[in-house]
């Protein structure tokens, strides 16, 4: 028996030695043309099979990686390891480890699984089952990959416009006779088109948003809320866990009725589920860029077979008279806001790329802030149904990575977001800014309703109070302190900005606007320098 302590190498372990080296591929021409043929670019190609980018470049230049970076590699192109690379000198298979092939799917961890529950519990579904089938559908052999492979092509679609090609031939003939214009903007004489549609009736006004109250209301909806497709919510909560995309059933506001002709009329809202508009026209987008693929990429191809393309289409929002029936379809939209803050010599804004974990207009550039119409909690709905409360949980939440303030209760303080200085100031300042609402329109892309908003801060003291406050949050692709604000005196970059296709179109409608709105204001021209801007509203 041996006591006391342990002496020299007698419970030493033996060092295990990993087989690990350094190996160049055999043909680093024939190893990219593989990759390309996959439809990814090396981000995404990296991302998915869960290595890093610089493996990627280095191994495709021609450079050395590490063994097991090139069996995951090789698995991930379906080719045999001796084909892509050599097998080191003096080693036989016993002696090389067997990694497990990638499957682009993987169990549900913590956080994953909270969300399918709480998903399971708002649309009363059994959770056990929800949390098999969804982990099940994660863990479909080549499914992010393709999940990737789609996102590549989408934002290839977006940057040649070809989207809002199609959605104008779709809708062309029908946009006329219920009295809707595409809308479209003139930059120092380019005319670029977008997919949203106004009228001349709400295409511009200014409603003033600081003390209303009685300009919305709360209805009940005179729609029966769809019924979801479990085999479609399934897909749709893996394919969101598995690219990372932050989901939550919440509630929000959907459009009942407005009348353009008569902003001060009453707008009223009725209350659906996110997950009620998002399977069914909020997959429409989905179903879009499916279609232009499957007709490789050819626009007048996918009109042509727009019967069989976009089925869904068809049955949702077949034609403009559709858009309108606000009554009889899920509504759902946002709050796009100008928010201007003036400096010594001009004021600044900010536009930036939203994030991979959106569920909309991901990589697209979007004015700060953005979002839906929706109520903190469905419980008092009433209370937060006007404009104004998505504007300023927006402004808290994108632009000073606020947090959303929900009761233990589900309840909220009325103008909760007050208590936080960065907002407080608006309470305490009301001859200092101006908040308005500026323009109205509709997306042909899933017949969502967007409200153009113009804040404006006249006071130069804001911004060197609160400009260090200023940080984006997830949503946005640089996160934190980053942001960089834009001038209204850059003319040359606000002119880039707005002819960009990257940028959003719901935002480039409320962005024109906006600037307008400010350069009429600026009669002196001392705060602004702007392009040539101008709002055509097409009926060709």
């Amino acid at each position: 028996m041996i006591s006391g302590k342990f002496s020299g190498n007698l419970m030493k372990k033996k060092k295990q030695v990993r087989f690990n080296p350094n190996i160049p591929a055999r043909d680093p021409d024939k190893l990219r043309s593989l990759r390309l043929a996959t439809g990814l670019s090396q981000p995404a190609f990296a991302d998915a099979i869960g290595i890093s980018e610089r493996t990627i470049r280095n191994v495709e230049g021609g450079d050395n990686i590490r063994w097991h970076s090139a069996e995951v590699i090789a698995s991930a192109l379906r080719k045999p390891i001796n084909e892509l690379f050599p097998v080191p000198k003096g080693t036989t298979p016993a002696m090389r480890p067997v990694h497990r092939q990638p499957t682009f799917g993987r169990a549900l961890t913590a956080r994953e699984l909270k969300c399918v529950r709480e998903i399971a519990q708002s649309v009363g579904l059994d959770e056990p089952r929800l949390v098999h089938d969804v982990s099940k559908s994660m863990n479909e052999k080549g499914r992010l990959l393709r999940l990737l492979r789609f996102r590549e092509h989408e934002y290839k679609i977006r940057e040649e416009r070809k989207d809002t090609q199609l959605l104008e031939q779709y809708y062309r003939s029908s946009l006329a006779d219920s009295g809707l214009t595409l809308c479209a903007i003139e930059i120092d004489g380019e005319v670029i088109d977008t997919h949203i549609v106004t009228s001349s009736a709400m295409a511009a006004f200014a409603v003033n948003l600081k003390e209303e109250h009685s300009l919305f209301r709360l209805v009940n909806p005179s729609f029966t809320a769809p019924r979801l497709n479990y085999q479609q919510l399934v897909s749709f909560i893996a394919d969101s866990l598995l690219l990372k995309v932050r989901v939550k059933d919440e509630p929000v506001f959907c459009l009942h009725d407005i009348d353009p002709k008569s902003p001060e009329s009453p707008i009223s809202f009725c209350i659906a589920k996110y997950l009620e508009y998002r399977l069914t026209l909020g997959s429409l987008r989905h179903e879009l860029i499916r279609g232009l693929i499957r007709s490789k990429f050819n626009v007048q191809k996918a009109y042509k077979d727009r019967d069989s393309l976009l089925l869904r289409r068809k049955r949702l929002l077949k034609n403009a008279g559709a858009i309108l029936a606000f009554r009889d379809r899920l509504c759902v939209g946002g709050v796009n806001v100008f928010f201007a803050v003036r400096r010594p010599d001009d004021f600044a804004f900010y536009v930036e790329e939203r994030s991979d974990e959106v569920a909309s207009a991901r990589r697209e550039a979007c004015i700060i802030p953005t979002g839906f119409h929706q109520p903190l909690t469905s419980i008092h709905a009433a209370a937060q149904i006007s404009i104004r409360e998505s504007v300023f949980r927006e402004l808290w939440e994108e632009l000073f990575n606020g947090r959303k303030v929900i009761s233990h209760d589900g309840h909220t303080e009325p103008d909760w977001y007050y208590q936080y200085p960065p907002l407080a100031w608006f309470k305490h300042n009301k001859d200092d800014f101006l908040h308005e609402w500026i323009c109205f329109g509709l997306d042909l892309i899933d017949g969502s309703y967007q409200f153009g908003i113009f804040l404006i801060v006249n006071d130069a003291r804001y911004w060197e109070k609160y400009r260090r406050r200023i940080a984006t949050n997830y949503e946005f692709r640089h996160t934190g302190t980053s942001l960089v604000p834009i001038s209204t005196k850059d003319r040359k970059g606000i002119s880039a900005l707005l002819r960009s296709p990257l940028l959003a179109h719901t935002s480039a409608f409320t962005l024109a606007e906006g600037l307008k709105r400010l350069q009429a204001l600026d009669v002196e021209r001392r705060y602004v320098d702007l392009p040539d801007i101008k709002r055509l509203i097409r009926s060709d």
